[in-house]
């Protein structure tokens, strides 16, 4: 059953007030269960639209898609909200935009926006800003599957940069680095921990334009001077290719997962690893795609004009056309998907 499939089941009250009741233990009154599923259903509605909407409109369609859904899995998740007291604010609020989109010296890359209170950050507490990670182990190819859970407070106030966040989403990697001719903040990974209590192996494998120097690596990752990162083609589980790899040290009365990177396993079985943010913040896979979402929308709605000059290909800024074509194709793709596993459980 496909992504879209899916999320239909969840226009059903009798589903829904069924899944209430397995996640919290009690029951979900008739009425709250009809808010969860007329916000699913906008949401589908609007992606179906957006799927066949033109590229001007289409990123608007999304980010309303993206807000609906939003809203009825914060609705689900969050056993105290109802439809009225949810937040009327998106959370995010855009920093300067129109200095950043002049005709003659446009640099869409710089755009930033910044964190408030609203449901951004109501998505982020009620999924607990988390993603779950897989992990290779002994004996090969068996896995550890954990949820890396992140405190969402400290996101208060935060700025990013569009070209911040679109480094740090893999799906994107490769237009990312032939757009801007650089090394994304992403890596391809392979990770491996040899148990719980004593160190984990990371391999990260060169992009288009390779790796960053050891110095930027180990400042992105937060990787310890005392941890040696050494140069080799051998590798116990994979094709012979030149990377870079070193060994973390479990700390003793400490849970490991807080020690490794923030791990992304792709849908294609790939493994990403994701620096953080500046300040050491990292944001989860669904809320980096909330994101996406609002800088491609807002961008459509106030700012038409550079928006269709971009799509185009008419004016400065427009380099990032290709990119922006993707980021469309991976909101409209994985958003949903996202939402689908926070309603049945990510494990």
């Amino acid at each position: 059953m496909d992504s879209w499939a899916r999320l239909s089941l969840y226009e059903s009250t009798d589903l829904v007030r069924g899944l209430y009741q397995q996640r919290h233990g009690r029951e979900l009154s008739a009425d709250r269960a009809c808010e969860i599923v007329s916000a699913v259903a906008q949401g589908r509605e609007y992606f179906s639209a957006a799927s066949e909407a033109g590229l001007l409109v289409r990123p608007l369609l999304q980010y309303y898609g993206v807000l609906s859904l939003s809203r009825g899995l914060i609705l689900l998740l969050n056993q105290r909200l109802r439809e009225a007291s949810l937040p009327q604010a998106h959370g995010l609020s855009s920093i300067g935009w129109s200095g950043s989109l002049v005709a003659d010296a446009r640099r869409p890359a710089q755009l930033k926006v910044k964190v408030n209170n609203g449901t951004f950050l109501s998505l982020l507490e009620s999924t607990l800003n988390a993603d779950i990670s897989r992990v290779f182990t002994g004996p090969y190819p068996s896995q550890i599957v954990f949820p890396r859970t992140r405190d969402f407070t400290e996101l208060q106030d935060a700025t990013f940069t569009f070209q911040d966040l679109l480094a740090r989403i893999p799906d994107l990697r490769e237009v990312y680095e032939r757009s801007f001719g650089q090394c994304a903040s992403n890596y391809r990974a392979f990770v491996f921990t040899l148990s719980a209590t004593t160190h984990s192996d990371i391999d990260l494998f060169d992009g288009k334009h390779g790796l960053p120097s050891e110095q930027q690596l180990r400042r992105d990752l937060s990787i310890p001077d005392e941890v040696q990162i050494v140069s080799t083609a051998h590798h116990n589980f994979m094709p012979q290719e030149l990377h870079l790899s070193y060994r973390l040290p479990h700390l003793e009365g400490a849970s490991f997962i807080n020690v490794l990177p923030q791990i992304e396993n792709l849908t294609d079985g790939l493994t990403s690893i994701i620096a953080p943010f500046e300040g050491g913040l990292a944001i989860s896979r669904l809320g980096r795609f909330f994101l996406l979402s609002y800088f491609l929308g807002t961008l459509a709605r106030y700012h038409p004009t550079s928006w269709l000059a971009i799509m185009q290909s008419r004016q400065k800024g427009d380099f990032m056309l290709p990119l922006i074509r993707e980021a469309m194709v991976a909101v409209q793709v994985h958003f949903p998907t996202l939402v689908i596993e926070e309603l049945e459980g990510r494990v």
